[in-house]
């Protein structure tokens, strides 16, 4: 790396050539003048790209989708995207949804991404709400809502935190109380538990966690 400061670090993984990438983005104290450098595990060097623009960055909150990064960033709001080909990041001004009070990005398969959160002030009129977004109209477009027993299965505190990431067109729920996860078929638009969700055993001091299903799931 060039520049040894402390940085935002962000590791997508090539599945199919068996190699990955390190993005070293903005410094977390909020120096906007460092350069992006991007480690190549097949080249194994590290390249300077475009300084990403984006002051405050909200980055647990990420999805890698068709050699695309999306990141949550509060300024500017919305969403930054870098290209990871072509190496510059472009600022998407998709408005989050009202009442918003957590909220996941997940890649979907074929270009789709989804936002999963809480809409709601009060624990008696929180529900969990799935969105996609529509690259035309650069807006979210909600698609589904949790039933409301799977909620409170899921959630019996509206303090509680919650945890999901996605595969294919799978997104998987856990929050910290439960032994089993929570799944849901964006295609199907079915809901349904499964057991020994390895969130369970998190640690939030791991640098890149990214949980998988040991089997598919029909």
């Amino acid at each position: 790396m060039h520049y040894n400061q402390q940085r935002q670090l962000i590791m997508v993984v090539d599945r199919k050539k068996h190699s990955f990438k390190v993005i070293a983005a903005s410094d977390i104290y909020g120096d906007r003048s460092l350069p992006t450098e991007v480690y190549d595990s097949k080249a194994d060097s590290w390249s300077l790209h475009q300084t990403m623009p984006a002051v405050n960055l909200c980055s647990s909150k990420m999805a890698f989708c068709d050699s695309r990064l999306y990141l949550e960033t509060i300024s500017p709001l919305g969403l930054m995207m870098y290209q990871l080909d072509a190496g510059y990041w472009e600022h998407i001004p998709a408005r989050f949804p009202r009442s918003l009070l957590d909220g996941y990005l997940v890649a979907g398969t074929q270009k789709r991404l989804f936002l999963v959160g809480r809409i709601g002030l009060y624990s008696t009129l929180q529900s969990m709400r799935i969105w996609e977004l529509d690259h035309a109209k650069v807006i979210w477009i909600e698609i589904s809502r949790m039933p409301p027993r799977y909620f409170r299965a899921l959630l019996r505190l509206s303090a509680e935190r919650f945890e999901c990431f996605g595969q294919d067109n799978l997104i998987c729920f856990t929050s910290w109380n439960q032994g089993k996860g929570l799944l849901f078929d964006v295609d199907k638009k079915a809901w349904s538990w499964i057991a020994g969700c390895a969130l369970q055993s998190y640690n939030s001091q791991v640098c890149f966690y990214e949980p998988r299903f040991d089997a598919s799931i029909y």
